[in-house]
């Protein structure tokens, strides 16, 4: 009899046991069920706060309602900022620059400074280069595809490639060398014309610095020559019908060096808005953007400083 009542005993305490469980879990799925109603509810309710355009809040629904409100209309006004956005950008402008000049004239140290920033302390001869930089001018932005090219005659026959669809050829010469520009400056001069005729010519003088540098003063004395003045630089540009004569400095004068490039630019913008291009015989009254005309510079040029390293000619 005793094993009979505590068998009924534990029988008992395991049903309290399994009716206690089954509480909890009954309370847990209650309160489980609660919560989600709650974010239901919470969720209808943001959604009601929206906003519902008057065109769409008074129509009328015809056959079945969904019970759902009509989707919110997109802001109107992102449009017309982004529109308004598109039309402050500036007008951009792509020209494409072709340097020529002889074998260490200059050429590669100026778009160096340029583009990298940097000025090279070691010489290293150039086969063919490509660099970019981007100017702002006069609301416009005016991205520049500037071309090194090797000035040896060994790629006479390659460079010529160069010269396809460009805006403005710069001339380089080495205010250093006066007794190899004459000869340099009519074979460039023939080049350029053959392959691109209508193209820009702009002349550039470099390494202004070895003006003013004893090694070179000393040197050039001893062949009893001085170095290139800026008067006769401006007289070669006037023969050899150059838009602009320029000089610069890649060692000692970066400002040189970005009006070098700007003045280009505007002779590429310039370009490109003129209808039509005028023919080589009246160049001399062509004008450059809103710059005085080339017959007035020339009647003041040679009155100007030795120092002075930009005239548009």
């Amino acid at each position: 009899m005793s094993n009979g009542v505590e068998h009924k005993e534990k029988l008992e305490q395991l049903a309290g046991v399994s009716r206690r469980s089954l509480h909890r879990v009954q309370r847990a799925t209650r309160g489980q069920q609660h919560a989600s109603h709650r974010r239901q509810c919470s969720v209808v309710a943001v959604y009601s706060q929206q906003r519902v355009p008057p065109s769409l809040s008074h129509q009328k629904t015809q056959g079945h309602y969904s019970g759902r409100d009509p989707a919110p209309t997109p802001p109107y006004g992102t449009f017309l900022q982004m529109k308004e956005r598109r039309s402050t950008q500036p007008l951009v402008v792509r020209c494409k620059l072709v340097l020529v000049g002889e074998v260490q004239c200059g050429k590669t140290a100026m778009l160096q400074v340029l583009a990298k920033d940097c000025y090279p302390e070691t010489y290293v001869p150039t086969v063919f280069e490509n660099y970019t930089a981007c100017l702002e001018l006069e609301e416009q932005r005016v991205e520049l595809s500037l071309w090194d090219t090797s000035g040896s005659p060994y790629y006479d026959n390659v460079r010529p490639l160069c010269y396809s669809d460009s805006d403005a050829v710069l001339l380089c010469f080495d205010i250093s060398r006066p007794d190899t520009v004459d000869g340099s400056l009519k074979k460039w001069k023939n080049e350029i014309l053959d392959f691109c005729p209508s193209t820009r010519i702009l002349l550039i003088g470099c390494k202004t610095d070895l003006r003013t540098d004893v090694c070179t003063l000393m040197e050039l004395s001893n062949q009893k020559q001085t170095p290139l003045t800026y008067e006769q630089g401006a007289a070669m540009a006037k023969q050899l019908g150059a838009e602009a004569y320029l000089e610069c400095s890649a060692f000692t004068s970066e400002k040189s060096i970005h009006s070098v490039f700007r003045t280009a630019a505007l002779a590429c913008i310039n370009k490109l808005q003129a209808v039509p291009k005028p023919s080589p015989t009246r160049r001399l009254s062509k004008r450059l953007l809103h710059l005085p005309s080339k017959s007035d510079l020339l009647s003041s040029t040679f009155k100007k400083e030795k120092t002075k390293s930009c005239s548009v000619m």
